[in-house]
């Protein structure tokens, strides 16, 4: 074979792919499912330093400041207090 082998049957795959738009699309989907996975897992064993997927550790905080949650309220508890002393105006219904 001298090279022509590759020149007829690159048309050939393209002729055939675009007959069976379905299966090339779910074909293709299926390909970069497989090299996004790849690349996830590859990315967690490189970056991350590790091939166990399981939460070994796990890190408890407490998120709640009592101190904070206070600070706050008091901060919302004004601005109430200040609309509601604001009142409010009737205006005349203008499509009457």
């Amino acid at each position: 074979m001298n090279g022509t082998g590759n020149k007829r049957s690159i048309p050939r795959i393209l002729k055939a792919g675009a007959k069976r738009p379905f299966l090339v699309f779910w074909l293709l989907f299926v390909i970069s499912f497989v090299a996004s996975g790849a690349l996830f897992l590859s990315y967690r064993s490189v970056f991350i330093g590790s091939d166990d997927f399981s939460a070994s550790t796990v890190v408890e905080r407490n998120l709640f400041d009592a101190k904070e949650y206070q600070s706050v309220f008091s901060v919302w508890q004004e601005r109430k207090e200040q609309f509601d002393a604001a009142g409010d105006t009737a205006y005349p219904d203008l499509f009457r």
